[in-house]
């Protein structure tokens, strides 16, 4: 097996070196580079027959190989998923349980200080200016005070994490013709282009789309 890929290889290599050497100025040179490329056909056919089984048995192995892998994987993913739902839940609730003690403790803050701001305009009533005053520094003071988040001591960092959604592509790509929004966001689907422009040929008409035609030189086997 070993020895047939070798004189494989040399053959191409000479194959390679003859195409560069051929020149075509009349028939008989046409003919002889179209007797040329059957033998090119023949040699990659021998190619692809010897190397064929090869690839076939490397991909069955590396198929087999990533289905013992995700089988393996598959449990320790979804258990990672699960337990980082669960401490997700729980720094949200943790979060509610902050916030809503800081309202309270705000609602109260404010309170206190919308009673001590009443004391110094009663004093003010009286004639008691300094009195007021007083009051009214001591109502400036009154804030209520931030709680830290609950922090994460182990190796969890919580971050959010972004992604777009198209959830209407007619006014996104309305958005682009307007330019409100730059050409980079789309991309022309090519796979699509190229399936109707065989299908259609030159009569394929879209604006902005050129149909594009190339001589492509088919060899008939025998």
């Amino acid at each position: 097996m070993v020895n047939e890929l070798m004189e494989l290889e040399q053959q191409a290599l000479a194959v390679d070196e003859q195409a560069r050497e051929i020149i075509i100025k009349d028939q008989n040179q046409y003919d002889t580079a179209n007797s040329f490329i059957l033998t090119i056909k023949k040699l990659q056919k021998e190619v692809k027959d010897s190397f064929g089984p090869i690839i076939a048995k490397a991909f069955q192995a590396h198929k087999e190989a990533k289905a013992q892998e995700t089988r393996h994987l598959e449990p320790l993913l979804k258990a990672e998923e699960l337990v980082k739902g669960k401490m997700l839940g729980w720094l949200r609730e943790q979060e509610r349980i902050r916030q809503e003690m800081e309202r309270k403790l705000q609602a109260e803050a404010e309170k206190k200080r919308q009673e001590t701001l009443a004391k110094a305009e009663a004093a003010r009533e009286q004639g008691k200016e300094a009195k007021a005053e007083r009051y009214e520094e001591k109502a400036s003071q009154i804030v209520a005070p931030i709680l830290a988040p609950t922090a994460d001591k182990g190796s969890a960092i919580v971050k959010k994490l972004y992604h777009a959604e198209v959830i209407d592509l007619m006014a996104l790509v309305k958005a682009i013709a307007a330019g409100q929004a730059p050409i980079i966001l789309v991309e022309a689907n090519m796979v699509v282009l190229n399936s109707q422009a065989r299908s259609l040929k030159e009569t394929m008409s879209y604006p902005g789309v050129k149909v594009v035609a190339e001589d492509n030189l088919g060899i008939k086997t025998r």
